[in-house]
């Protein structure tokens, strides 16, 4: 045994630089703290923590199952100057360390005002017991702290009763500022409408279920995901409860879109897992659009788009959410703050697989979108879409024999880059083919236009709108022919409105109700009034 575990007070052994970065922390950090101290249950070996939060005694208890600790354990619990955690073993499970800086638990100390502790191990009569007043770590005027000089009291209690028990209790009293705007957040802020951030739209509590619900090493509330990402199942089990609510990761998503091939994918020293869904709708919460990064099934940071500043938006991004599951090779490179890794080629390339991966699924559902619109006979939304007057169109049944590629079957192929390439081709098969098969054989059916109980054929054309009585259409019989050059048709948010005015003004015009001088005076008001748009 430690020579030092029997003697109280103790103090804690830190950095002093730690200290001043934890004071640094602000609201949105609580739950990221929260989960340091259950995933340390984690690391105990524990398959259940419940976590109990009293807004009225301002006041959160978290306890686990784990093999406990004694005071020699908790001596060296309190050295965390950059000590490295060791990997627990165990007959029944083996778990693959998570923490391994050893400042986890520190990260609580500026939302609360005392840290209690109790804990016990299997076989012992005792149980230790300690009291951490972290309100005494941080300083209101920015004096030095000397971490060494406050004392932590404790010592160790009998109790044969609970002789074959294990576990460690921790509770966590009086909310500091910052836990006190976690909790109680100001409704008077502005947030986006569907965002976890909003409180007007998820509670204090909930926003913490769902925060934790996304980090944590739990199962998902889909079975298909715990079957797909089975790398972790011997992990398993570990249940955690917040005021007797099961977490369970959320799915927000049904339809997948893409997966790894076989047990898992691999980009130099990385391998992983992944799948990517979508409901063909925006992702809400907003924070759960993007790509979950886990590491050894924790998770890191926040989901990633993986966009480049460079590159253009993507409209369809936010119909994208998505899993990808680190195996190994990053663990030795997560940082401190667990929110990201330090920089290394193979990761640099990773990011880049997924950047061009969302990417083209984004571009995908956003040209499945355009396709159902065209069928739409109430709106023309999309002018590049239209056959010009030149061409024909194909029909329906010619459309679904197009080319179909399909993914190689290559399991033993771990390196992502190939499918990724086959996922190009297919999105892009059909403008091969309409760039090398006769030009005058449109891709798509001709569009149908209804409007005032008549239908049209729409096509598109070019002409010089300000040289001409009908500048932005012309409707010839049942044709009804668009100016790809009109400028108000050159966006995609006002165009219908802007076609349908004007459809319905040529068509008062032939039908005798408005006069020829009127007409040309309405449509260039129009042009100059709404020039902005």
């Amino acid at each position: 045994m430690d020579k030092n575990a029997n003697i109280w007070p103790k103090v804690i052994t830190v950095d002093k630089n730690i200290v001043k970065t934890l004071s640094e922390s602000t609201y949105e950090n609580f739950p990221n703290a929260l989960k340091e101290l259950v995933t340390n249950g984690y690391d105990a070996l524990a398959t259940q923590v419940n976590v109990s939060v009293d807004l009225n005694k301002k006041e959160i208890t978290v306890m686990d199952n784990g093999i406990g600790m004694n005071s020699s354990d908790y001596e060296f619990y309190l050295r965390i100057a950059g000590k490295k955690r060791e990997k627990k073993e165990s007959n029944i499970k083996q778990r693959e360390t998570i923490g391994k800086f050893g400042v986890g638990f520190l990260s609580i100390f500026p939302f609360f005002k005392t840290y209690q502790i109790e804990s016990t191990k299997s076989g012992l009569d005792e149980i230790m017991f300690a009291t951490i007043p972290c309100h005494k770590y941080f300083s209101d005027n920015n004096s030095q702290i000397h971490v060494g000089d406050i004392k932590i009291t404790g010592g160790n209690r009998i109790d044969k009763s609970q002789r074959q028990n294990h576990y460690t209790k921790i509770t966590l009293s009086g909310f500091t500022k910052i836990s006190e705007e976690f909790f109680f957040p100001n409704t008077e802020l502005k947030y986006k409408l569907k965002s976890i951030k909003n409180p007007k739209y998820i509670s204090s509590i909930e926003k913490l279920k769902w925060t934790l619900s996304e980090d944590l090493p739990i199962q998902y509330e889909d079975v298909r995901y715990n079957e797909m990402f089975f790398e972790y199942s011997k992990n398993l089990p570990f249940v955690v409860f917040l005021n007797e609510y099961k977490l369970l990761r959320g799915v927000y998503a049904n339809e997948i879109l893409d997966s790894h091939d076989g047990d898992f994918e691999q980009i130099g020293k990385i391998k992983f897992q992944y799948i990517i869904c979508t409901d063909r709708k925006p992702v809400y919460p907003i924070e759960a659009r993007g790509v979950k990064i886990r590491n050894i099934n924790v998770g890191v940071g926040e989901r990633e788009k993986f966009e480049n500043e460079t590159v253009g938006g993507h409209s369809r991004m936010q119909q994208l959410t998505g899993e990808l599951h680190i195996i190994e090779g990053l663990n030795d490179l997560i940082k401190v703050s667990r929110d990201g890794f330090s920089y290394s080629p193979d990761y640099e390339r990773l990011k880049d697989l997924f950047a061009r991966k969302l990417r083209m699924l984004s571009k995908k559902l956003e040209d499945e979108a355009e396709d159902i619109l065209s069928l739409d006979k109430s709106k023309i939304k999309f002018i590049k879409k239209l056959n010009p007057v030149n061409v024909t169109s194909t029909s329906k049944s010619e459309l679904s024999s197009q080319e179909k590629i399909n993914y190689p079957d290559n399991d033993k192929v771990k390196d992502s880059d190939a499918k990724l390439d086959t996922l190009k081709k297919t999105l892009e098969i059909g403008a091969l083919k309409g760039s090398t098969e006769n030009k005058k054989v449109a891709k798509q059916p001709d569009k149908i236009f209804e409007i005032s109980g008549k239908e049209f054929i729409v096509k598109s054309d070019t002409w010089d709108y300000k040289n001409e009585l009908f500048q932005a259409c012309k409707i010839d019989g049942n044709l009804l022919i668009i100016n790809t050059k009109y400028p108000l048709f050159h966006g995609r948010k006002h165009t219908d409105v802007f076609i349908k005015l004007h459809v319905y003004l040529i068509l008062k015009f032939q039908d005798g109700l408005v006069s020829q001088s009127v007409y040309e005076q309405m449509t260039n008001d129009i042009i100059t009034i709404y020039k902005g748009y």
